[in-house]
């Protein structure tokens, strides 16, 4: 199992990733699970869209933190934008503070319900968000 097989994983707060040694790419623990088989048609996955999450006041941590967790693992190529209006702001920054492997192309603040000498930049240093814009 590589790292990039479980990098979701890091989203949540107490996760960990536990590094497995290399057991044929998987398929003894296939063929463990469910028995010898041939697929008729390669595994899909879709394509990487970009994303963009919309935080209110009305937001909630977990929910917040959840959606992105299955956006990450299927779009983190592809781009994710994140828009805080008002109180959203304050549920962006207690994730970006709880989950330090939060990860945005771009951070839009509008009306940010924050203190003006909030430390963005320290955000944009640990790489947390690509630029900052406000509105």
């Amino acid at each position: 199992m590589r790292r990039d097989d479980c990098v979701d994983v890091e989203q949540f707060p107490n996760a960990r990733v536990v590094t497995a040694p290399d057991v044929f790419d998987g398929r003894a623990i296939l063929d463990a699970v469910v028995g010898r088989f041939q697929p008729t048609t390669p595994p899909s996955r879709p394509t990487p869209q970009p994303m963009e999450f919309l935080l209110t006041s009305y937001t909630r941590l977990s929910t917040f933190l959840d959606v992105y967790a299955q956006a990450y693992a299927l779009h983190r190529h592809a781009g994710l934008t994140v828009t805080a209006v008002g109180g959203g702001a304050r549920t962006l920054a207690r994730a970006l503070s709880r989950v330090p492997s939060l990860r945005f192309d771009t951070v839009r603040l509008e009306r940010p319900a924050l203190p003006p000498d909030f430390p963005w930049q320290r955000v944009v240093e640990r790489e947390q968000a690509g630029h900052i814009t406000y509105r």
